[in-house]
């Protein structure tokens, strides 16, 4: 799987109605960022060419009036003419230049330092045009992107079809800052009353998908908490979300079916597991019973056969205590046996087939006291068989204490019975805290599983490997419907020879209405 990004985990844990409204949010608001950050570059180059081309208007109107001045060489008449700029209060100046570079006119705004116009040359008198600097400006005035301090406006002065100067106007760019920004606070005010209308329709919209999708998850919810397969999504509308609440719908009556049906198979197999020990039960008895009476007879019989016996001959009367003395008693005693194995059978079926009946009752449990317990119980065949035991500290889990010393006990029985003779035992309890587990893991160092016999494990009245250790197959079967009452599993990792791993685990944490 892939590894989620900063953003998919920013919104990982948001609710579908929380995604919804960011998704729409974020939309509108980079749509409408977008859409007024262009505009705003837009009328901002608007601005600036309709500054420019007002400035070449009044250029223009200015080069007309002192056209004449220029050629009776009367100064003071342009520079008043000049002069009338100060009416717009965004020039900084203007400058009459000659056609052999000598400055005719000019006006400068009062407070400005001449010299930041950059068009006198220093120290020339008269006052005359820095050629560099003058090619400068006129390279400013003429590129779009220019976006100094101050705009340059630069227009010929045409008398009679002839050249005879040329005007240069300075203008700050305040006017087209002022109104740059003017329209990008209206647009500002303008998104932001659009993003509030974003935010009313989407938080008043998206419950058409999110309320849907809400009453499904509840539905997840209840079903998974309570097993309650009888609950229903609501079916709101014909698209795809009414596809799926129906969908869901039809799962959960096909689950509902099928779990009313396996109950009735369950109740079924319990009854006749009740009803079939039974029945097997009373014969047992007779059998039980009438080998009693049996082995009574039979030594009420003794004195009276031991006094025909003296009638027989040799080989007749050893023949006749072989007999009596071995093969019936020999017989019988297979016969209580049997009968006393089968018994144990039938009780060990009458109690697993009452296990699903039982109800559990769940409670914090510390499975360090109860695993310390067990092994303190096991403390002479602990030492007995040499065997060195560790434990971690384990975690608390919520389960049937009753539940959790059976599996623990049978678990910890079976790894001293099955250690490997001739060499010192080693036994460990260790557990792991999964995402939604409690994992807990019994490690020996016995004989171990061959991989064939690992399907036996956990099977009924199947045991795997050499059979030289009272049992009758029933406790790891056991221990499997107890950790699946609980809603876990068992499972076993083993290497001839190496030894065993028995873990199980037992979700945490396990809410009472999970167990049935």
């Amino acid at each position: 799987m892939l590894p989620l990004s900063p953003f998919h985990r920013l919104f990982r844990d948001w609710t579908i109605r929380q995604k919804l409204m960011a998704i729409t949010l974020l939309t509108c608001g980079t749509v409408l960022f977008a859409a007024t950050l262009a505009f705003v570059v837009h009328e901002a180059i608007s601005i600036r060419r309709e500054v420019k081309r007002n400035l070449a208007i009044q250029a223009d109107v200015i080069g007309v009036n002192v056209s004449s001045a220029i050629a009776f060489n009367d100064s003071r008449s342009a520079t008043e003419t000049l002069a009338g700029l100060r009416a717009n209060p965004y020039i900084m100046g203007a400058y009459i230049v000659t056609s052999d570079s000598t400055i005719f006119a000019r006006y400068v705004a009062k407070g400005v330092n001449p010299a930041s116009l950059r068009i006198e040359k220093p120290g020339s008198d008269p006052p005359e045009v820095d050629r560099q600097a003058f090619a400068e400006i006129q390279a400013d005035a003429d590129s779009p992107w220019e976006w100094d301090n101050d705009l340059e406006q630069i227009r010929e002065i045409v008398l009679d079809g002839q050249e005879i100067g040329t005007i240069v106007i300075f203008s700050e760019t305040m006017e087209v800052l002022s109104r740059v920004v003017w329209l990008a606070g209206a647009l500002l005010l303008i998104s932001l009353v659009g993003f509030y209308l974003a935010y009313l329709l989407s938080s008043r919209l998206q419950s058409l998908i999110s309320h849907p999708v809400q009453m499904l998850a509840n539905a997840v919810k209840e079903v998974t908490a309570a097993k309650n397969y009888a609950v229903r999504a609501e079916v709101t509308g014909n698209d795809e979300l009414g596809a799926l609440a129906i969908g869901f719908n039809g799962m959960l009556a096909t689950i509902q079916a099928r779990d009313e049906e396996l109950q009735d198979i369950n109740e079924e197999i319990r009854n006749f597991a009740y009803i079939v020990s039974h029945d097997l039960r009373a014969p047992l008895v007779s059998i039980k019973g009438f080998s009693s009476e049996l082995d009574s007879s039979i030594k009420e019989m003794q004195p009276l056969l031991n006094k025909c016996a003296a009638a027989l001959d040799e080989k007749e009367r050893k023949q006749l205590e072989l007999i009596l003395q071995e093969d019936i008693g020999e017989a019988l005693g297979f016969i209580a046996s049997s009968v006393n194995r089968m018994d144990g059978l039938i009780g060990n079926i009458l109690n697993l087939s009452r296990l699903g009946r039982k109800e559990l009752k769940l409670e914090p449990l510390n499975m360090t006291e109860i695993a310390s317990g067990i092994l303190a119980s096991l403390a002479h065949q602990i030492e007995q068989k040499r065997v060195t035991v560790t434990m971690a500290e384990l975690p608390e889990v919520i389960a049937d204490r009753v539940a959790m010393e059976q599996i623990m006990g049978n678990l910890l029985d079976n790894a001293l019975k099955y250690l490997e003779p001739g060499r010192d035992g080693e036994l460990s309890i260790t557990a792991e805290q999964g995402d939604n587990a409690v994992i807990l893991h019994v490690c020996d160092n016995g004989r171990g599983i061959a991989q064939d016999d690992m399907h036996k494990v956990f099977e009924l009245f199947r045991r795997a490997g050499k059979q030289d250790t009272k049992g009758e197959g029933m406790g790891l079967a056991y221990v499997k419907t107890l950790v699946r009452r609980h809603g876990g599993r068992i499972w076993c990792d083993s290497q001839p020879g190496v030894g065993s791993t028995f873990s199980f685990n037992v979700p945490a944490p396990v809410n009472p209405s999970g167990c049935r």
